[in-house]
């Protein structure tokens, strides 16, 4: 009797002709899970050997606020010469590399102007301006400070003059993990994962890089997020839709830890589905359809199912590669509750086997059998081709190629290139 597909045993345990990591089943495992580089954390997130910019996934990505991986080019260099330095066609201001720059921001909130001082006897004076900004956990929200009174006429001298209006506070301060932010004082763990260095959708709390936590299910050093790969993040339940462990909006719950589903150490990953989600949507930056963070919105990268050798190829910032991938194979996250996979995409999703809320985008097509595209095998040319889904809950079709050991009916429908040549009947 076939069962559920095991993830590292090699064998093909439920029949779909795909093993262990290439099987759609094993997509969202742990073992087989698709990890991306944060180029700005000191972490190796995709577990390849590198961190940050000297990661190859890295390369021309944002690592922290003025700089890129490209060999130490500034992005936005100067916020005030009225020059677009990076070439992103926003000048200053308009550039989210200067969100937290002087003087677009990142001063304190200021008090507002004193009212008119007294002429004569009779003077009156404003109420002070300044901003102030709510503490402790939440969301960050700071308030302007309000318009002084104007001072009133003295009985012997001049009309005194009204006061100014009070700037902006800042955000909040001392937030927990997981909460909106746009600077590391903001948050108790230190760090900032901001919208604008990291795509993080309006920033996120964490950890100082300096400071590690204590993987789950100690989570010492975070405060109140739950630890994963060294880092803290919100914890969530389930598909974290509903209840007080639901993710805030431009997030989805996921199991990044283990594969074991209701065991409670989910957490909540970047994963947004409207430019709404990002705090500088402003036309070509917003949610990026394809890698779902905070960033612009196309950036000419391959798409779904196009060859790659890493990460930084494809624009869903994911490359699938090995024996059952031959070529690369481009692909990106999804929401399992609303399979948002960017045009020409299909989001491969089995609540079941992973008990969260995040799936992976594959290449769609319509036509069974059609070929997808043409790659280099190990013994040949192969085909991918249009395949239905068995197993996830869209039931529809995307494109990939059959497995060493499994049985094939042509060379070309084999990921090695090559069919019968040992074994008939069988990939090679």
């Amino acid at each position: 009797m076939l069962g559920a597909e095991i993830c590292d045993n090699g064998k093909d345990d439920n029949g779909d002709k795909k093993t262990d990591c290439a099987d759609p089943k094993c997509f969202s495992n742990a073992k087989c899970r698709v990890r991306l580089e944060i180029c700005d954390n000191g972490l190796d997130d995709d577990v390849n050997g590198d961190v940050d910019c000297a990661d190859l996934a890295c390369q021309g990505q944002s690592c922290g606020i003025g700089c890129t991986c490209n060999g130490g080019a500034r992005t936005e260099s100067g916020c005030s010469d009225t020059q677009d330095n990076d070439g992103d066609n926003r000048t200053d201001c308009q550039d989210l590399d200067c969100a937290m720059v002087p003087p677009c921001g990142g001063g304190p909130g200021g008090g507002g102007g004193t009212g008119g001082g007294s002429s004569g006897t009779g003077g009156g004076t404003s109420s002070t301006g300044g901003g102030t900004s709510s503490t402790g956990g939440g969301t960050a929200g700071g308030r302007a400070g309000g318009a002084g009174t104007s001072g009133g006429s003295g009985t012997a001298g001049g009309t005194a003059t009204a006061g100014g209006t009070g700037t902006a506070g800042g955000a909040g301060t001392n937030l927990v993990d997981g909460a909106p932010c746009t600077a590391d004082n903001q948050c108790a763990g230190g760090k900032c994962l901001t919208e604008a260095a990291s795509g993080y959708p309006r920033g996120l709390c964490t950890n100082a890089d300096v400071a590690p936590c204590t993987n789950w299910p100690s989570n010492a050093g975070c405060h109140g997020g739950r630890c994963v790969n060294n880092h803290c993040y919100a914890g969530c339940t389930g598909k974290g839709l509903s209840g007080s462990d639901a993710c805030r909006a431009g997030y989805a719950c996921a199991d990044v830890i283990d594969t074991t589903p209701g065991n409670n150490n989910n957490v909540c990953v970047a994963l947004c589905s409207t430019d709404a989600e990002c705090a500088g949507s402003n036309g070509s930056f917003g949610c990026n359809p394809w890698s779902r963070y905070c960033e612009q919105k196309d950036r000419g990268k391959t798409k779904y199912g196009g060859p790659c050798v890493n990460g930084s190829d494809c624009e869903g910032g994911a490359c699938l590669t090995g024996s059952g991938w031959p070529g690369g194979y481009c692909a990106g996250n999804c929401r399992g509750d609303t399979f948002n996979c960017g045009p020409n995409g299909y989001c491969y999703y089995d609540y079941s086997s992973s008990g969260d809320n995040v799936g992976i985008c594959a290449q769609s097509c319509s036509t069974l059998g059609n070929n997808c595209r043409t790659a280099t095998g190990t013994y040949g040319p192969t085909d991918y081709r249009c395949y239905a889904d068995g197993n996830g809950q869209q039931m529809g079709r995307f494109c990939f190629c059959i497995d060493p050991f499994q049985p094939c009916a042509d060379d070309r429908a084999c990921c090695s290139g090559s069919c019968g040549l040992i074994l008939q009947g069988v990939c090679d």
